[in-house]
């Protein structure tokens, strides 16, 4: 079954379930599905990633129950920083675990007003790793390939590195067992 819904996305070898076109499908789809997709996956892979939408839905629950690590990732503007306070707020109250979660501050050099030691402040949180501003991730999206292979060597390639090495890849941060949880903010 879960080899049906799989498709290989052949420059990077990585196998990828992908949403579907119709957001009304999506809500049709029974919450324990995702719950029961998410546990035979990672009987099958080394890692999972479920990238969310940033709004705590009854499926963007049931993914973070069974996830090992939650990455929010936020920029440097004042409704992302609000976003990503009330998500660490509802995460507290929903009692997930303070230590599982890796705080991602995106284009964190742009020159918008706000600087990464204000989004500390304001979320009372450490920042795990800030991920430079670049015209090349624009580019690299639209040519539909991942920044990491299209320019490798580059600033923001390196950052998702630092963040997989530090954050998911140590054996005390990620039970090769349990996926991990993404949301943007």
């Amino acid at each position: 079954g879960l080899a049906s819904l799989v498709t290989l996305y052949e420059p990077s070898g990585l196998d990828v379930i992908c949403a579907p076109n119709d957001p009304g499908e999506a809500d049709r789809i029974p919450v324990n599905v995702v719950s029961e997709l998410l546990k035979v996956a990672r009987t099958q892979y080394d890692y999972i990633i479920v990238d969310t939408p940033p709004s705590f839905t009854e499926h963007v629950l049931a993914a973070c129950d069974i996830s090992s690590k939650l990455i929010l990732i936020a920029t440097l503007d004042i409704p992302a920083v609000k976003n990503l306070r009330v998500a660490i707020d509802t995460l507290d109250m929903l009692g997930s675990p303070k230590d599982a979660r890796v705080i991602v501050l995106n284009k964190a050099d742009a020159k918008v007003g706000l600087r990464p030691e204000d989004v500390v402040a304001a979320i009372k949180s450490d920042i795990a790793v800030n991920i430079p501003n670049s015209l090349t991730v624009p580019a690299s999206i639209n040519r539909g390939v991942p920044i990491v292979l299209d320019d490798p060597k580059g600033a923001v390639s390196a950052s998702i590195r630092t963040l997989a090495d530090s954050h998911l890849r140590s054996a005390e941060a990620v039970s090769a067992d349990e996926p991990v949880q993404s949301a943007r903010k």
